[in-house]
C-alpha cells in the first residue's frame, strides 16, 4: 500500500541512494505522519539531518526515538569526527538532559565545553547537565561574575528569555532577602523606644519581603533592558534583536547579591553590574565596546537626572510664586 510507513521508507531509500537527500527527507517525514513510532524512519531522518547539518531537527528526532544514551553519543561523535564540536556539545546535552546519571555523556560534555567554552549555554540553562538546579544556578552566577566575556559570548547564541529572566528573579529575590533585615531590624529596634507596639509589625513586614521580595526585579528588569537595547540601537550596536539584551541584562544582575555586603555594597554592586553590561552586550550582540559602554553610561545619566528631578522639583514648588 503506497499510504504505508514501509512505502514511504523505500521511497526516501531510493532517493538517498540516488544522492537526493532532500527528497529522501521529505519522503521519510512524510512517512513519519502515517506512522510516528517507525524507528527506522526517525534513525534514517538523523542521519540525513546530520549530513545537512540541521541540528535542531537532529535533537528533534533524537529526543522521539526510544533508546539509551548511546543514540547520543553515537550522533555526537558524528559531529566531532567532523570537527563541528558546537554541534556534539548540543547533542551531548540534549543526550544528558534524558539521562542525568550518564558518566560518559558528563565526560564528553566536559571534553566539548574545552573546546569551545563560547558556544557552551549557560549551566542554568541545561540544569540537568550540571548538577540539577542549585549547582547550575551557582555555577551560572559564578561565571556571570568572575568569566563575563566567555560567558556572555553564550548568552548571544540563544534566544530564550525565560531561564534568564528567572536567574535575575532569583537573583533579585536573594539580595532583598539578604539585605532587607540588615536595614529593618536596626531600624524597629530604633522605632520601638518611642512606639513599642511598632516591633510587632517586623515579622509581618519581614514574611511580606519573604513571599514579595521577587516581584521589584521582575519589573525591573525587563524595563532596564528595553531602555539600554534603544541606546544600543541609537548607537547601532543593537545586532542581534532585544531578546539578546534583555537575556544580558538579567544575568548581568547577578552582582547584586554584593549589595548585601555592610557599607560597601550598595557602592560594588551597580558598578560591577555596569561592567557585566557593558562586557555582556558587547560580546552578547558582536559589537564594539564603546558603543555598549555608551548604551550603558546613557541609562546611568537618565537615572542620575530623574534622581535630581525627584529631590529638587518639590522644592522649587515649595516657593511662593512672585506676585
Amino acid at each position: 500500500m503506497m499510504g504505508s510507513a514501509d512505502a514511504f521508507l523505500q521511497v526516501g531509500d531510493a532517493y538517498w541512494q540516488q544522492g537526493k537527500v532532500m527528497d529522501a527527507i521529505q519522503a521519510w517525514e512524510n512517512g513519519l505522519t502515517v506512522d510516528p513510532t517507525d524507528k527506522r524512519l526517525r534513525a534514517r531522518l538523523i542521519s540525513a539531518y546530520c549530513r545537512v547539518g540541521d541540528i535542531q531537527k537532529v535533537l528533534e528526532h533524537l529526543k522521539a526515538l526510544p533508546g539509551t544514551e548511546q543514540n547520543f553519543i553515537q550522533v555526537g561523535n558524528f559531529f566531532e569526527k567532523r570537527g563541528q564540536f558546537d554541534k556534539a556539545l548540543m547533542v551531548y546535552l540534549q543526550g544528558l538532559a534524558l539521562h542525568p546519571f550518564s558518566a560518559q555523556l558528563q565526560a564528553l560534555v566536559n571534553a566539548c565545553q574545552r573546546r569551545v567554552p563560547a558556544v557552551a549555554p549557560p549551566p542554568f540553562e541545561h540544569r540537568e547537565a550540571y548538577g540539577g538546579f542549585f549547582p547550575a544556578l551557582f555555577k551560572t552566577w559564578v561565571r556571570a561574575c568572575f568569566h563575563p566575556r566567555e560567558f556572555f559570548q553564550t548568552v548571544g547564541n540563544s534566544r530564550d528569555l525565560s531561564p534568564a529572566l528567572a536567574f535575575g528573579v532569583l537573583v533579585g529575590w536573594v539580595s532583598v532577602l539578604l539585605v532587607s533585615p540588615q536595614y529593618l531590624c536596626p531600624l524597629f529596634a530604633l522605632s520601638s523606644m518611642v512606639l513599642p507596639v511598632s516591633i510587632l509589625l517586623l515579622p509581618f513586614l519581614l514574611w511580606a519581603i519573604l513571599l514579595l521580595g521577587w516581584l521589584p526585579a521582575l519589573f525591573l528588569l525587563p524595563i532596564v533592558g528595553l531602555i539600554i537595547h534603544l541606546f544600543l540601537m541609537l548607537f547601532g550596536g543593537a545586532n542581534r534583536g532585544v531578546t539578546v539584551t534583555l537575556r544580558v541584562t538579567c544575568y548581568a544582575y547577578a552582582p547584586q547579591i554584593f549589595a548585601a555586603v555592610p557599607f560597601i555594597g550598595w557602592f560594588i554592586a551597580p558598578i560591577w553590574m555596569s561592567v557585566l553590561e557593558i562586557i555582556g552586550l558587547a560580546a552578547a550582540h558582536r559589537t564594539d565596546t564603546w558603543r555598549a559602554a555608551l548604551a550603558v553610561f546613557l541609562l546611568i545619566l537618565l537615572c542620575v537626572f530623574a534622581h535630581l528631578l525627584e529631590r529638587f522639583l518639590p522644592s522649587l514648588g515649595a516657593y511662593p510664586s512672585l506676585p
